[in-house]
């Protein structure tokens, strides 16, 4: 049964965010133009957004991208923005969040250390602190950097893919190729990390690595 109802939703999600904003700016876009088309049909994720974290408390990644992407819609209108650059905001947003990540490695912690530490905050003080204790072991600290490197490659590669299609492809081609790019890239990310995760957590409990604080 919980399996049925997570497919359910998964199917929604798509509906609400890759069919519905389609057919939105389909409808609209010889009747108000291509740029209000395009804020009328960013509104579906920005309530679907809204409803999950209603639900959830809550906002994963990609539903934040999504937010903060509508916001920079808005302010380009507001600016007389082109329907170019709106299809570039979402882009502009995982590119500088990249950016930020490959920046963060340069301080003595990346800033995946400082998310893993906000969520065990809410998990608890003993998670914790066992967190804390495994960052002085350079097996730790070489893997969070690693993984720092990753996603803020990734998230740059997400970017520049995009925002090349988002020039080159007719709009209504892009509204219907853009959000397979960013899940797919944020899924390739995540099934590395799983993997990751798994390759550290056997090298940790090899002999050599066993010093680890448990």
């Amino acid at each position: 049964m919980e399996a049925l109802l997570k497919r359910r939703m998964l199917l929604l999600d798509l509906a609400v965010n890759i069919l519905l904003p389609w057919w939105i700016y389909q409808h609209w876009s010889s009747s108000v133009g291509d740029t209000r088309a395009l804020i009328y049909a960013a509104l579906p994720s920005l309530l679907w957004s809204g409803v999950e974290w209603l639900w959830h408390r809550r906002l994963d990644a990609l539903s934040l991208v999504s937010l903060l992407g509508i916001a920079l819609s808005l302010l380009a209108l507001l600016l007389g923005g082109s329907p170019r650059l709106l299809l570039v905001r979402e882009s502009l947003i995982t590119g500088v969040l990249g950016v930020l990540a490959l920046l963060s490695l340069l301080a003595r912690r990346p800033v995946l250390y400082h998310l893993a530490e906000a969520t065990l905050r809410r998990e608890g003080h003993e998670a914790l602190l066992r967190f804390q204790q495994r960052q002085s072991h350079p097996v730790m600290q070489q893997a969070l950097r690693t993984m720092t490197l990753v996603w803020g490659g990734g998230m740059l590669a997400e970017a520049a893919l995009r925002s090349s299609l988002a020039w080159s492809l007719p709009i209504a081609h892009y509204l219907a190729i853009s959000p397979f790019v960013l899940y797919g890239s944020f899924a390739l990310l995540g099934l590395w990390t799983a993997r990751f995760r798994r390759q550290l957590k056997q090298r940790l409990s090899q002999p050599d690595t066993q010093e680890v604080p448990a």
